[in-house]
């Protein structure tokens, strides 16, 4: 629809409107999130920074709570192989 905005604040043409073949989930999830073994997906996106001028670049991530350390420090050695948990693809308090 007219006014959708991506990530970054900026409005999507037509043709990225049209382009969108969603959802991509074939359920819904939940209020609460969706439980994945001892964790919980948050059922929204978070850009970082929150906020912006539309084309600032940002972030946008995927929120998972409950995430045990040991599994954390796993995925960000597999992924990103630096141990930061402050930058690159998994990143984690």
């Amino acid at each position: 629809a007219a006014g959708d905005d991506d990530a970054c604040g900026t409005n999507l043409s037509p043709a990225a409107r049209n382009r969108w073949a969603g959802p991509y989930l074939q359920r819904p999830i939940p209020p609460a999130g969706l439980p994945a073994g001892d964790a919980t997906i948050l059922n929204a996106l978070q850009r970082n920074p929150a906020t912006a001028a539309p084309r600032d670049v940002g972030g946008l991530f995927i929120v998972v709570i409950g995430v045990d350390a040991e599994i954390a420090d796993a995925l960000e050695r597999e992924f990103d192989g630096d141990g930061d948990p402050d930058a690159g693809t998994i990143r984690y308090i």
